[in-house]
């Protein structure tokens, strides 16, 4: 049986369409959120880093006379973490700690807002679309993902240190993420 892969590295090359999708050239956005949390326009420009959500089918295993059948479970959405450059007004870490804090307050330890429903304006959740792009800076159709029902679970700290010159600070925000999906893939 001859080799089915070509040996030649310009073969090899010209498989990668546009290059190969490089993992540099995103762009994220924060569509929706709580009525009384303002994320800037700027989000998209200081989100350092992202991924393009995960996602599992659970097996439901089902014993038969001495085997195991494996059956396709329940799909769960994996958390959704970004990266993001603070800024010296700290309009973003802020907005992410009102969003925390309109679920849980700070001082009275009681849910400011119980909203659960998406369409009542005042819910907790919100949506975010992570885009990848190709090179020349354009959304890459089949790569767009939409993130809905999420809320930030976890603001992280933000090292602070005499010796981080030449540094910008960056935080973590992570999602809990009802369900996501490819904008191209519906069902």
């Amino acid at each position: 049986m001859p080799n089915q892969y070509p040996s030649d590295v310009n073969t090899f090359l010209g498989q990668f369409k546009g290059g190969g999708a490089r993992a540099n050239r995103f762009r994220v956005e924060i569509v929706t959120k709580p009525g009384n949390v303002s994320i800037p326009e700027t989000f998209s420009f200081v989100c350092r880093s992202s991924h393009i959500p995960g996602q599992t089918i659970g097996t439901v295993d089902v014993p038969y006379m001495g085997l195991v059948a494996k059956l396709p479970g329940d799909r769960t959405f994996d958390d959704w973490t970004v990266t993001i450059y603070n800024d010296t007004d700290w309009l973003l870490r802020t907005a992410f700690e009102t969003w925390v804090s309109i679920m849980m307050g700070n001082l009275s330890n009681i849910a400011l807002n119980t909203d659960l429903s998406p369409a009542g304006g005042t819910s907790v959740y919100g949506n975010a679309v992570v885009h990848q792009l190709n090179r020349q800076g354009d959304d890459i159709p089949q790569a767009q993902y939409t993130l809905n029902d999420i809320f930030p679970h976890t603001v992280s700290p933000i090292d602070l240190a005499w010796d981080a010159n030449n540094a910008v600070e960056t935080f973590d925000v992570t999602f809990a993420v009802n369900y996501s999906y490819n904008t191209k893939i519906i069902g």
